[in-house]
């Protein structure tokens, strides 16, 4: 099955909300780890579709700029921003 650019958004929120049903209840912390960028940002999203605020937490710059390009892709609707060490 082909997607079509119309259909991007409704593929992307539907794989967003696949993940976050399979996530604990409760607000517990979360390890993200071992899977590609595009993959890590996914889970991120899916997190921050939940109640609450979400913080993130990476080891380098880049991967925290690599991550909120990921995310204003899959989720331009939650805020996102890479702050310094």
């Amino acid at each position: 099955m082909e997607a079509r650019a119309g259909e991007a958004p409704d593929v992307i929120a539907a794989g967003v909300e696949r993940v976050r049903r399979k996530l604990l209840p409760g607000g517990a912390p979360h390890a993200v780890g071992g899977v590609c960028p595009a993959a890590r940002s996914l889970a991120v999203a899916a997190l921050a579709a939940g109640p609450g605020t979400t913080i993130v937490i990476v080891p380098t710059e880049r991967d925290a700029e690599e991550l909120v390009a990921g995310l204003e892709l899959l989720a331009p609707q939650a805020p996102a921003a890479a702050l310094p060490a």
